[in-house]
């Protein structure tokens, strides 16, 4: 038979323990939170860079300045930021 005091140690380490897996659960949750909003910024990545590339071509930086700035190649660069065709027409803008 188990005494009131025995009981009540077995609950308190029951919720200790418990408690220790939610902490472990809680830094997983934060890692994996913090990976999905990499993931969205990382859509969003050509976009942004093709726009920062442009403006900085229009400013006067050469196609070699801004490849070794961002650690790619000027013809990665190059095609990486040029104008997509229209699937519908073909062409491009």
């Amino acid at each position: 038979m188990t005494t009131p005091t025995q009981y009540a140690t077995e609950s308190i380490n029951s919720v200790a323990y418990h408690e220790g897996m939610t902490d472990k659960l809680d830094r997983h949750r934060k890692a994996l939170t913090a990976l999905a909003e990499e993931q969205a910024k990382a859509k969003t990545l050509p976009a942004r860079r093709t726009k920062a590339v442009d403006a900085a071509r229009a400013a006067g930086m050469t196609w070699r300045e801004a490849s070794l700035i961002l650690g790619v190649t000027e013809y990665g660069l190059r095609k990486a930021t040029k104008p997509k065709a229209d699937p519908e027409t073909k062409t491009t803008p």
